[in-house]
């Protein structure tokens, strides 16, 4: 018999943490040298409570994108890997918010209470399972709604050039979803804090804030 059980302790369990240093630092892009198990969207702690992601690897070492604040991050710092999926917070709050990459806020309104938290990288769903397109979405743009019908849960990309007036074709679609029990989220990413001002204000001026939030990345 052993000792756990004569003495009615239960038997402990042995927890494998791996282990890496950061050897290079790029702006939020760190290299680091180690974690020989990891995998493509794991979580690393950086110590402190800022965390990355792994976003790519070779056999010398580890590319991970920093989550949190990359100031705290220093060479020769050591990373360890966590093995738990990359979430981020939702709920209804959010609406008429304006939060960071990671859920978190950044405007004047306080801190944010999460329903729950969302896996970033959930498989989509079969196509059996998807609810038919039976709704339109009407953008206010009216030769696009005659042109390229879009329906409630369609997907439908804005391509062009620079300066051809992309986001005022989002932000019109935004603004004609008044009273019409949609949910718009704008996700501004790499574009300078004016060009998200002006978003803002005419989101502001037309009252659509109430229904949107707001994802800001800015360069």
């Amino acid at each position: 018999m052993s000792s756990s059980l004569r003495t009615g302790m239960a038997p402990f369990k042995i927890k494998f943490q791996e282990k890496g240093i950061v050897k290079d630092i790029k702006k939020i892009i760190v290299r680091i040298d180690g974690l020989p198990s990891c995998l493509n969207g794991q979580i690393v702690d950086f110590g402190d409570q800022n965390r990355g992601i792994i976003m790519g690897f070779s056999e010398q070492d580890v590319l991970a994108l920093v989550l949190g604040d990359e100031s705290r991050v220093r060479i020769g710092q050591q990373v360890s890997g966590i093995s738990e999926p990359f979430t981020i917070p939702v709920g209804e709050q959010f609406i008429g918010r304006m939060v960071d990459a990671l859920g978190q806020p950044c405007d004047t309104g306080g801190p944010l209470k999460a329903d729950t938290f969302s896996g970033v990288f959930n498989p989509s769903p079969t196509l059996t399972e998807r609810a038919p397109v039976d709704q339109p979405l009407h953008t206010g743009t009216k030769i696009l709604d005659v042109l390229v019908p879009i329906g409630k849960g369609q997907r439908e990309l804005i391509l062009g050039d620079r300066m051809t007036g992309k986001t005022v074709i989002a932000v019109d679609a935004m603004l004609n979803q008044s009273d019409k029990n949609v949910v718009c989220i704008y996700c501004c990413i790499g574009k300078a804090v004016s060009a998200l001002e002006k978003v803002l204000l005419a989101l502001s001026e037309h009252s659509a804030l109430e229904y949107s939030i707001i994802i800001a990345a800015t360069d």
